[in-house]
């Protein structure tokens, strides 16, 4: 009444869970690596896009005051600027991303923002100290979004014409003048 059948093509089923099972585990390897991957790739693209900046600032901040007679560090930006001098310092209170950057002021105008709305998702801190007779010393700071350190970096500036004075101050903001000519 029954046949029985010579010829068995075809796979079982459990040899089909068999395969589904191996190919998920193997897929879920894939996926983890593709994943940690790109989470290296997206941290090395923030920290070589925060050095660039943070080298890009010392130059601007070096070609600043390299040749500038006085130089004093400040806590924070004086309620009343004096006329006659410049003001260096980073400004991230701005409501437009564009106003967030590197800003140099002249007495109480703005004269303008450098690498202003480079920062998106990026947070940077400046920190000026005098580091002795003619030096300035430059510490840059940026972070993410999250918080975390991404670059540090730590700059002495030789200041040329700097008359007989000693930098010692530690502070955020930049004053100095420039020679008349």
């Amino acid at each position: 009444m029954f046949k029985k059948l010579k010829s068995r093509k075809g796979f079982t089923l459990i040899e089909l869970l068999v395969v589904f099972a191996i190919t998920g585990i193997v897929m879920v390897v894939i996926v983890g690596i593709m994943s940690i991957g790109l989470n290296l790739f997206d941290r090395s693209n923030k920290t070589g896009s925060a050095h660039s900046m943070a080298l890009l600032l010392t130059e601007k901040i070096e070609q600043e005051v390299r040749f500038a007679d006085t130089v004093t560090v400040l806590a924070a930006l004086p309620s009343t600027p004096a006329l006659g001098t410049y003001y260096l310092y980073f400004n991230t209170n701005g409501t437009n991303p564009t106003q967030t950057g590197l800003r140099r002021q002249y007495g109480v105008a703005v004269d303008y923002t450098y690498l202003g709305g480079s920062f998106s998702g990026l947070t940077c801190a400046v920190n000026f100290k005098g580091s002795g007779a003619k030096t300035l010393n430059v510490d840059i700071y940026i972070t993410d979004s999250n918080g975390s350190g991404i670059y540090h970096t730590n700059t002495d500036i030789l200041i040329n014409n700097l008359k007989t004075q000693v930098l010692t101050a530690n502070g955020s903001v930049l004053a100095y003048t420039m020679p008349t000519l």
